[in-house]
């Protein structure tokens, strides 16, 4: 099933060009990163995608439906976005903030879905703890459960084809225990059909986890492809327009880094 189409999309804001010309889709299933330098367009992107922006060029279309036309309540149970920040600042309990997400449900086993995705992120023994004491990693935490509270139907294990997850840098602070846990929690989403649509800047996370990527420079798209076409030394050293390094691990996986004589500048 086609979740997500993004046909020539463009936001302009204040003036400013964003985004120009943006064209993907994405199917149940499957994650797309999307990757590129500081201010290349990715928050951008995810922005217009969800709805947020105002005069967005182009077309964006949520389960074959204009997104424009789909009721947002609608749209909330479908599509739930994870932005790069949070600046919550009110004294409410762990539990409180989660349950932020069941809102466009309005179902009976709210409470069930609660327990459950505090316990898939690891905050059961925070769940009364008032969110303003938490760590950035912690709050990172919450916030991901809040949007997997609002995306997860009431039926645990349930097909979640046609549900669109979009995450900005979703292991922001998080230590490397709790961003192990966290892929491995993607994996099980796309395994029950969720289409994801990620951020990263960590391109090692991006190789295990992302189907395709999309490379976005300056607003615009410079290349779409497979996670194993799209990860060439030429390709990614064009991308950031420094010099980077492929290696292939023992396991047979990828890892990107700098090229050792660009280390020494």
């Amino acid at each position: 099933m086609q979740v997500l189409q993004c046909d020539q999309v463009g936001l302009e804001v204040r003036g400013h060009r964003l985004l120009q010309g943006i064209s993907f889709a994405l199917d149940s299933g499957e994650v797309l990163g999307i990757a590129g330098r500081n201010g290349a367009g990715k928050s951008s992107l995810l922005r217009a995608v969800s709805g947020e922006a105002r005069r967005m060029q182009g077309s964006v279309s949520l389960r074959g439906q204009p997104l424009h036309g789909v009721a947002p309540r609608e749209r909330a149970r479908h599509l739930a976005m994870l932005p790069q920040s949070s600046s919550l600042q009110f004294d409410y309990r762990v539990r409180d903030i989660v349950a932020l997400g069941r809102i466009p449900h309005a179902a009976r086993n709210d409470e069930s879905v609660i327990d459950r995705v505090l316990d898939e992120c690891d905050l059961r023994d925070q769940a009364a703890q008032s969110y303003l004491t938490l760590s950035g990693g912690e709050r990172q935490r919450v916030q991901l459960a809040r949007v997997l509270a609002q995306l997860l139907p009431g039926a645990e294990e349930a097909d979640l084809s046609g549900q669109l997850l979009l995450l900005d840098e979703p292991t922001n602070a998080m230590d490397i225990p709790h961003q192990e846990h966290f892929l491995a929690l993607f994996s099980a989403l796309r395994a029950r059909g969720c289409a994801i649509l990620l951020v990263l800047h960590d391109l090692n996370l991006l190789a295990r986890c992302a189907d395709r990527l999309l490379f976005l420079r300056d607003g615009e798209q410079l290349a779409l492809g497979s996670t194993a076409e799209m990860l060439t030394e030429k390709r990614i050293s064009e991308l950031y327009d420094y010099p980077l390094c492929v290696w292939e691990t023992p396991g047979g996986g990828t890892h990107i880094s700098p090229q050792p004589h660009a280390l020494a500048r």
